[in-house]
């Protein structure tokens, strides 16, 4: 295991993961995805200049199983597009949500992911890509068990890039999803959180927080979890001033769970 972080996409956030210990850092395509082919060959000559790898890619936001075929086109283009991409920058995983439709049930929706994803899930893997489903709700309706017991089934290669601050916002057991479902995890973001009165309240650096890492540390060690772990800076709180301070503080109280 490593721990890497979540990066703007600067060559400063690049720096700063160099003279810090960080090998490796995540790229997310928001809608921002001509941007990133566009500046590609500079952003490699960076990684390159500082020694950095890009150990995963997400494809955030999109409904790939929308009723509207146009819709479904776009999003499947923009898939393949960030295949290409990842590939460019030798990542070792993407990650994508498996879209969302309001009221449908979650096992047709299911059934329809493992319909239109597999053409997909190869051209990555022929990559050398691990292909895995975020577990947010952003657009998203495999992010638990009732989804994960059907596409985990039908798509034996897919994983999971599991986050534990969805299942513990939810209410959920995320010690319970690791225990189930670690086997197949493909990536770990760290993302702290803390609730107040059932409510959310703020998202802090990884260990200044309510989560259970150590619990979870040891479920993934049980699991023999070979992937990475990714730190992401989310609340305002730690988005400005405070961001590479709370990066190093989260790494610092990591390390101590890398073997």
């Amino acid at each position: 295991m490593r721990i890497g972080f979540i990066t703007n996409g600067t060559e400063q956030d690049l720096q700063f993961a160099k003279e810090n210990g960080f090998p490796c850092v995540e790229i997310n395509i928001h809608n921002n995805l001509a941007e990133w082919e566009a500046r590609k060959e500079t952003y490699k000559e960076w990684l390159e200049r500082y020694g950095i790898e890009v150990n995963a890619m997400g494809l955030w936001g999109r409904n790939f199983i929308s009723p509207d075929e146009s819709e479904r086109e776009r999003c499947f283009d923009e898939l393949r597009r960030h295949i290409e991409l990842a590939s460019f920058f030798g990542a070792k995983v993407i990650m994508v949500g498996g879209g969302y439709n309001e009221g449908q049930p979650i096992k047709e929706q299911a059934l329809r992911a493992c319909e239109l994803f597999p053409p997909y899930i190869e051209l990555a893997e022929s990559k050398g890509l691990k292909f895995a489903f975020y577990n947010c709700h952003w657009t998203n309706h495999i992010t638990g068990p009732e989804a994960w017991d059907i596409v985990l089934d039908k798509l034996p290669t897919v994983g999971i890039k599991f986050d534990p601050s969805h299942p513990f916002y939810d209410g959920l057991d995320y010690l319970q999803h690791a225990r189930d479902y670690g086997h197949r995890f493909y990536h770990i973001h760290a993302k702290g959180c803390v609730k107040i009165a059932g409510k959310p309240f703020d998202d802090p650096p990884a260990g200044m927080d309510q989560i259970d890492w150590r619990s979870l540390f040891a479920i993934l060690y049980k699991h023999n979890y070979q992937g990475d772990i990714n730190l992401e800076p989310h609340s305002p709180t730690w988005l400005g001033e405070r961001y590479y301070k709370g990066l190093l503080f989260s790494k610092r109280f990591l390390e101590q769970f890398i073997l």
